[in-house]
């Protein structure tokens, strides 16, 4: 059996999450925290390419609300005044993509406004 293939058998019988409560896992930084938003950011607008696409805005939307949770779930009273900083700006950066997701969900929005109507 090729090494890979052992590998993921390996994982697929013994899944990370099964290792048990015994493990700690460190919770990241903001900064951590923010490249990671970055990444999962381009990655997921690289993805879906078609600016006004369903499946893409739809999927925008889980990952935004995903990362509100996230930032929710954090304990503000415990970051030092940079974290909190960091933690500020994230959060308002969360937001406003997902006011801006939702201008973009409605429909016909990018036409109406100042454009000029067209005439036969």
């Amino acid at each position: 059996m090729k090494p890979l293939v052992k590998r993921l058998a390996w994982l697929a019988l013994f899944p990370p999450a099964a290792v048990g409560p015994s493990v700690s896992v460190a919770a990241p930084s903001l900064p951590e925290l923010i490249r990671a938003y970055d990444a999962d950011r381009s990655d997921t607008a690289g993805f879906y390419d078609l600016p006004w696409s369903a499946v893409r805005l739809d999927r925008l939307e889980r990952l935004l609300a995903g990362w509100q949770a996230r930032l929710e779930k954090l304990d503000f009273d415990a970051l030092d005044p940079a974290g909190r900083v960091d933690w500020l700006l994230l959060e308002n950066e969360v937001h406003r993509s997902l006011a801006q997701l939702a201008r973009d969900m409605k429909p016909g929005w990018k036409f109406a406004g100042d454009q000029p109507a067209l005439t036969p």
